[in-house]
């Protein structure tokens, strides 16, 4: 057995290494967890016990250690070992700062990327893949011709991978070669341009470009109206001629006689500066128009030029002014159910498989809360506040009763609409759902890490944030490492989930979205849910069902007790499933509550 001062040593050998390397995140944590429990030979007991105020003054560097530590509550070794450990967080957390600013400015880069209407990935010389554009896993989502297995870069075909594998290798160790073409031979067809990055940190990299197959160009009609001042249906005519429509194919789609489409295109033409079809189509694809992403208007049902079925988007001005982003799914006519996402979650966390979503004649409308994918955010929060914002969305699209369903930290957001607006809610699901907690002894059965992080949460917040900022980048840099360390621990049924084709490059999509203006918002709905929620689950009037997997380790079943004092609920309990019965279960779940 590790002496103190062994596992003393490596820990803080463990924190310098995490503020250059997040990917270690996770094994400090684990430690960490190890050295209280040891320490205070209690894991429910005494976890984290300092001040919250002080806490954060000490990580402004300006405060004595010694005085930081609040009078004992459990064990003199455990306040100890927090007492040495604090200077070295202090110092790692400033060389981190150091690094981070580094990143910053790829990371300024990478937002640019984001906005060009191809993918764009990031490879060094071994195929091993650095970034990605939201294109790109767009694109590598919608056809199999080209993924990341294991994070390489791989083709659907042996013969294609390592043709590509061999090109990026060639590519990458010319950095004043020219740039390379490869199209390969899965149907349809995918071309990829290849570029050199040079020599970078000791190692050779490449940039790889490409175009969904088959994909017309997107233009953005709102910019086309604002560039060039075209009508809305001057703008909706221009789209479909630069997308490759004849002009008379172009009116049958419009339902506009041909007549009236020459009279539409000679004033496109006046206005654009333009004279002739194929100018047209070069001045619209050179402009700005090209490198807007969708809005809500670009992709509505009507446009039969969307490339893919994804979501309606939408945004809402809300009363204080701030945007709430919100996606729509399924059948514009179903039933409305508001879902929410969990704390890693967005917009895009729907079933992976459309069929699910298209079968069940349901209105899904999805929204991003504050901070997360394209909502603007909102300090300090409450629940409250969220049930507030759903009034809003919910009078926005016209909608008196809608039904309410949240997974995980999404349970809870769900419970406070109910709580709120019990007269607009038909039924409400809880999946897998956070309950509120007066004691770390309620997470009995969570992983020492998540305990961690639900002890810095209600106890250290001014930790929580420099700590999750590590764990965050390092899923950003290594996803597939990192989630498998933790699937490890996971019941079967979990890990037959993620086992399921597409399922993990979905998980990784809607993560990226949830971080796209940064972690805040996760670390605030971590705080935010760690402290008590403002109202008793025993007030919701609403009828409601609960699903939860008996096997869940992520929110424990024992972890339940507060919401199933709602009075009129009913408890599913599912042998054997963990967290991610929302997949296996997903008909079964919106079945029922929509019955």
């Amino acid at each position: 057995m590790r002496s103190y001062q062994s596992l003393l040593h490596e820990l803080i050998g463990l924190i310098y290494e995490t503020a250059d390397d997040p990917e270690l995140w996770p094994t400090l944590l684990a430690g960490l967890a190890e050295a209280v429990e040891d320490a205070s030979q209690d894991p429910m007991a005494g976890v984290l016990p300092f001040e919250p105020v002080t806490q954060q003054a000490a990580l402004m560097g300006g405060t004595n250690v010694t005085r930081l530590i609040s009078p004992p509550r459990q064990h003199q070794n455990e306040d100890e070992l927090v007492q040495q450990l604090i200077p070295h967080f202090q110092r790692a957390l400033r060389i981190n700062h150091r690094l981070a600013e580094d990143r910053q400015q790829r990371a300024h880069a990478m937002g640019i990327l984001e906005h060009l209407p191809l993918g764009v990935i990031l490879v060094d010389d071994n195929a091993v893949v650095r970034t990605a554009n939201q294109p790109a896993w767009e694109i590598m989502a919608n056809t199999p011709a080209l993924r990341v297995h294991e994070n390489h870069l791989t083709a659907a075909t042996h013969s294609d991978t390592l043709a590509l594998r061999k090109l990026i290798q060639q590519v990458a160790h010319q950095p004043e070669g020219e740039p390379q073409v490869l199209t390969l031979s899965h149907q349809p067809a995918l071309s990829l341009l290849v570029i050199p990055n040079g020599q970078e940190n000791g190692g050779y990299s490449c940039t790889l470009f490409i175009a969904p197959p088959e994909r017309r160009p997107h233009v953005s009609q709102t910019l086309l109206k604002s560039l060039f001042g075209l009508s809305p249906a001057e703008a909706r005519l221009t789209r479909l001629l630069v997308a490759g429509e004849s002009l008379d194919a172009a009116a049958g789609q419009l339902n506009i006689s041909p007549h009236t489409a020459r009279a539409q295109l000679k004033a496109i033409f006046a206005k654009t500066g333009t004279n002739r079809q194929p100018q047209l189509v070069q001045r619209v694809l050179t402009s700005p128009a090209m490198f807007v992403p969708e809005t809500a208007t670009d992709t509505a049902p009507g446009n039969t030029d969307n490339p893919r079925p994804l979501a309606r988007k939408g945004f809402l001005r809300l009363a204080c002014g701030r945007s709430l982003h919100y996606a729509e799914y399924g059948d514009p006519a179903g039933d409305p159910v508001f879902f929410f996402h969990s704390i890693v979650g967005s917009h895009r966390q729907i079933h992976p498989d459309p069929r699910q979503t298209d079968a069940l004649g349901i209105r899904w409308i999805v929204p991003d809360r504050p901070g997360y994918g394209e909502s603007d955010p909102h300090p300090n929060r409450t629940l409250t506040d969220w049930a507030e914002d759903i009034r809003q969305l919910a009078d926005h699209l016209q909608l008196d009763r809608y039904y309410l369903a949240g997974y995980s930290a999404g349970g809870a957001h769900a419970a406070a609409c109910a709580r709120h607006h019990p007269e607009r809610v038909i039924r409400l699901a809880l999946i897998s759902t956070m309950a509120p907690f007066n004691s770390l002894s309620a997470l009995a059965g969570m992983p020492p890490t998540n305990r961690m992080l639900m002890g810095m949460a209600r106890y250290t917040p001014g930790l929580l944030n420099p700590f999750m900022r590590l764990l965050i980048q390092g899923l950003v840099r290594n996803p597939q490492q990192i989630t498998n360390r933790h699937i490890e621990l996971w019941p079967e049924a979990d890990r037959e989930a993620m086992a399921q084709p597409g399922v993990r490059e979905f998980m990784v999509d809607v993560f990226h979205q949830a971080i796209r203006q940064g972690p805040d918002a996760i670390v605030a709905e971590q705080i935010m849910l760690a402290r008590p929620w403002g109202f008793d689950p025993a007030e919701i009037e609403t009828e409601t069902h609960i699903w939860h997997g008996d096997a869940d380790i992520h929110v424990p079943f024992g972890m339940l007790e507060p919401v199933t004092r709602i009075p009129r609920h009913t408890l599913y309990a599912i042998p054997g499933m963990g967290h991610y019965l929302l997949l296996a279960h997903w008909r079964k779940i919106f079945e029922t509550l929509t019955a």
